[in-house]
């Protein structure tokens, strides 16, 4: 009985290894929770200044008198640089369009820290149109 209790414990060990073995270093996970945010120069206080300074409210959008929050989520990668801007919740009248573009315009100077390692992270932002 202790034979087959220890077999089994091996085996269901050696499934483990093999899985997280089987894994290739090429596999990219997104953080949502880390150790170390990524940097901005001057802190994410900084980063909101220079989306809201390289934020265009559309003429549009303006004169009709549109006013809200565009909702982005986006990645940032291991070099600092952010990819995959989506828009989460829309204003439209150009809003949308106008937040991803001053998003794109920066890149943070340091990726996100998990166990001591660089690690591509998930972040999300609202992004405010006339309020």
């Amino acid at each position: 009985m202790k034979l087959l209790l220890t077999l089994l414990c091996t085996v269901i060990y050696l499934t483990g290894l093999a899985q997280e073995k089987s894994q290739s270093d090429t596999t990219v996970y997104e953080f949502t929770v880390v150790q170390v945010m990524p940097k901005f120069k001057g802190g994410m206080k900084k980063f909101y200044e220079a989306v809201n300074a390289n934020l265009e409210y559309p003429k549009g959008a303006k004169e009709a008198g549109i006013k809200g929050r565009v909702f982005l989520s986006f990645i940032v990668e291991l070099d600092g640089r952010i990819s995959n801007i989506k828009v989460d919740r829309k204003l439209g009248h150009g809003c949308d369009e106008a937040a991803v573009a001053a998003v794109q315009k920066t890149s943070f100077t340091e990726p996100a820290y998990y166990k001591d390692k660089p690690v591509r992270m998930l972040l999300n932002m609202p992004v405010g149109f006339g309020i």
